[in-house]
């Protein structure tokens, strides 16, 4: 059983080594060049919803003033046709405009990336893995903390600046998307590190990093460990559905563990112990 076990962990290594190789230098380059389209396309954006939010800002003055002289002056207010008409207005035409032009830009810039998707211009998630699995090959060959990386840290020298909450959560999630759920761990407690310790604007809550960190240990077969943490979910939400949510892991068997290793050395004389 032992000299399966070690064929399957040395079947994965070699398959994950592959997947890592596959992202040429010309690739990234190609990459690049995209990032700078993306950039541009988001100034554009961003550019284009600030108008919009200065025509919000004056339509709010305008429905605040409005609204506290029909609430002072109801009779009065009432009494004017042309107010009776501009009230109607506003609760028709102009909420309909406002939420046209609020969603219409960010329409167009969510078409974008939808079509540089389709068209295949931006990495996938196969890309995505790849990247990580080399990020975790590079820890285990110089033998890193997780925590030194996460600091831009890579031995004693500082390559770059630090990652962000979301940025040590992904990681995480992505490993555990991986089955390594001992190195999503690291991750996502330097994650709630990050959360803890940063007062920027995270772009993932505690409650999503806790989540993804009861399914490592879950799934890592350290149930105490997840048993705390769910209860610090729940204490932040009583009506979290976690524990519905959350699959156990289901244990192969014997006959699940054999089949990639009799596929891979299906030229042996290897017979699968039932």
């Amino acid at each position: 059983m032992l000299l399966i076990v070690s064929l399957i962990m040395w079947t994965s290594l070699l398959d994950n080594y592959s997947l890592a190789q596959n992202t040429t230098q010309q690739t990234y380059l190609e990459y690049l060049s995209m990032e700078e389209k993306i950039i541009s396309d988001l100034e554009a954006y961003i550019d284009n919803q600030e108008s919009v939010l200065q025509m919000l800002r004056k339509k709010l003055l305008t429905f605040k003033v409005e609204h506290s002289d029909a609430v002072r002056h109801h009779d009065k207010y009432f009494s004017n046709e042309l107010n009776k008409f501009l009230f109607i207005k506003r609760l028709s035409s102009d909420t309909n405009l406002m939420a046209l032009r609020t969603f219409e830009e960010a329409n167009k810039f969510k078409s974008l990336i939808t079509y540089y998707e389709s068209e295949k211009m931006l990495p996938n998630k196969h890309d995505l893995r790849q990247a990580l699995l080399e990020i975790v090959r590079m820890k285990s060959t110089h033998k890193l903390r997780s925590d030194k990386i996460a600091r831009g840290f890579f031995g004693t020298k500082q390559k770059r600046t630090s990652l962000s909450t979301e940025d040590c959560y992904q990681i995480g999630k992505q490993l555990n998307s991986a089955k390594m759920y001992s190195e999503a761990i690291e991750w996502l407690k330097e994650a709630l590190k990050h959360y803890n310790e940063y007062y920027d604007l995270h772009q993932v809550s505690a409650i999503e990093i806790l989540e993804e960190l009861a399914v490592s240990f879950i799934n890592d077969n350290q149930e105490q460990k997840a048993r705390d943490v769910i209860g610090r979910i729940l204490r932040l939400d009583s009506n979290n559905k976690i524990l519905s949510n959350i699959e156990r892991p289901k244990r192969q068997t014997i006959t699940e563990l054999c089949r990639p290793v009799e596929e891979l050395l299906s030229f042996l004389t290897f017979t699968c112990p039932m």
